[in-house]
């Protein structure tokens, strides 16, 4: 299999666009998976998908963006709501005092965004797809949803962006397959740089990527990001172009 360069990769992706127009569609009833809202993408018939997992602040242009970009590579792409509609509303949660965002953040750890009760439902969504026919799922989380995918081992591979604490080195030693991990300057460099370590020790090791976007804030590809900024907007393609090129080698 010839696989592209990351220059030539960025050079046919297309552009990332600020004002974007989804390109896939919403799943209806029991298209949907585990009855979540579902946007879905795909440019045509593969035995190979990716669930994709939104932060905190659910649902945005930039996830549906995303996914377009990475179904053009030849995935069927699944970004599922699995916070039902239970995400934080980030405005409103930036303008919060810090007393009240600790208050609010607490109930939702909680709640809607419980890490280990969605870790517990992910191989449901998992073994749906397979059901569907795809032959290898594979994840990309964002943020939180990083926290969640690095606790799934089911997954065929998995690429973290910009995830949080849960990325650690007790975390690796439970996966047996490759991963992608791309922080950025406010992520905890080291349980970032302890959790590669861990998965380089591995049989395939030689195929896990630590890239960090250390002049990117932390959630610069998800419901943070900026993209009428260019740095930012850059920042967005590269990391698709480094999420492209893993899952091309690894999926």
């Amino acid at each position: 299999m010839v696989v592209e360069s990351g220059e030539k990769l960025c050079n046919t992706l297309p552009p990332v666009e600020v004002d974007y127009t989804a390109k896939g569609r919403w799943l209806e009833g029991d298209e949907m998976l585990n009855g979540c809202k579902t946007y879905f993408s795909s440019t045509g018939p593969t035995t190979k998908a990716l669930i994709y997992i939104y932060d905190i602040g659910g649902l945005c242009s930039q996830n549906y963006q995303g996914a377009d970009i990475l179904a053009n590579a030849g995935y069927d792409v699944y970004v599922v709501d699995v916070m039902r509609g239970g995400n934080l509303d980030l405005p409103k949660f930036m303008e919060m005092s810090s007393e009240d965002k600790i208050k609010v953040r607490e109930t939702f750890d909680k709640g809607s965004g419980n890490l280990s009760q969605h870790a517990a439902e992910m191989p449901s969504y998992i073994n749906l797809l397979r059901a569907k026919g795809y032959t290898r799922v594979g994840a990309a989380g964002f943020c939180w949803g990083g926290n969640l995918v690095v606790q799934v081992p089911e997954f065929d591979v998995i690429a973290m962006i910009h995830p949080g604490r849960q990325v650690n080195a007790k975390a690796a030693e439970r996966l047996n397959v490759p991963t992608c991990l791309l922080p950025s300057q406010n992520d905890p460099e080291e349980l970032m740089e302890g959790f590669h370590a861990v998965m380089k020790t591995k049989p395939f090791g030689e195929k896990c990527i630590l890239k960090w976007y250390k002049d990117q804030i932390h959630g610069f590809c998800a419901a943070r990001g900026d993209l009428s900024d260019l740095h930012v907007r850059a920042g967005f393609q590269d990391v698709f172009v480094t999420l492209i090129k893993f899952f091309k080698d690894n999926l």
